[in-house]
């Protein structure tokens, strides 16, 4: 398998790992107490509805992503397509088993509203941008999401992620331009930022064999 172990071997402008915010404590905080409400109110859904899946390295797999590039539909999303993993989702309305609750919604504005001045900042933006959430989970050991592209819904994604056990979990996937699949381990603290573009699809999965929590959002602004 031609699976490297690094984050900084893809093509420019298209990922980015914000290592600097690992300094943030206003941000970490925040979604700390997002991840640690999660953790609190919804340990009997976990234990009840999470399935444990021990072929979940093989769903992230190079030949996974070989046999997805060759199907006839392209998945783009848990949306689109439920069995693409077995995260616990949050506040999806349109996921059918996704836990739908206020309280989180409400714990995490704070983290919406620093992250979004977090990316206005970076971006170097004036003016209005799009800022929307679009991802909430929660991997428990042995959770996944397979190979996909979020290509129903282009712009750049921002990740935070959380992990009880750096090292083992990651993010991986295929530079669009090199086509080298990389696989980027979780430190602790995590914020990933990458673009999701019609013509140069970044195909990513993520496999986790620790509790990983993660908020992501879609940016889109005139570039």
């Amino acid at each position: 398998m031609n699976i490297v172990n690094s984050s900084e071997n893809s093509s420019p402008r298209l990922i980015y790992d914000l290592s600097y915010l690992q300094d943030d404590e206003a941000l970490k905080d925040s979604a700390l107490i997002v991840f640690n409400s999660q953790r609190e109110n919804h340990n009997d859904f976990l234990k009840n509805n999470f399935h444990e899946d021990k072929n979940a390295l093989d769903k992230v797999s190079e030949e996974s992503l070989h046999s997805a590039l060759n199907e006839t539909t392209k998945v783009s999303d848990i949306v689109q397509d439920r069995k693409l993993s077995n995260c616990i989702a949050y506040n999806f309305d349109n996921v059918k088993d996704a836990i739908i609750s206020e309280k989180l919604k409400y714990l995490r504005e704070k983290v919406d509203e620093i992250a979004k001045l977090r990316i206005q900042e970076f971006f170097k933006l004036e003016g209005h941008f799009d800022f929307e959430n679009t991802g909430h989970f929660w991997y428990p050991p042995n959770g996944y999401m397979g190979w996909h592209t979020n290509n129903r819904n282009p712009g750049w994604r921002f990740y935070i992620s959380y992990v009880d056990k750096p090292g083992k979990s990651f993010f991986r996937y295929r530079d669009p331009i090199s086509k080298e699949i990389i696989t980027s381990y979780d430190k602790q603290w995590n914020f990933r930022l990458f673009k999701v573009s019609l013509d140069k699809s970044l195909w990513h999965a993520v496999y986790s064999d620790t509790h990983r929590f993660s908020i992501g959002y879609t940016i889109k602004f005139d570039e």
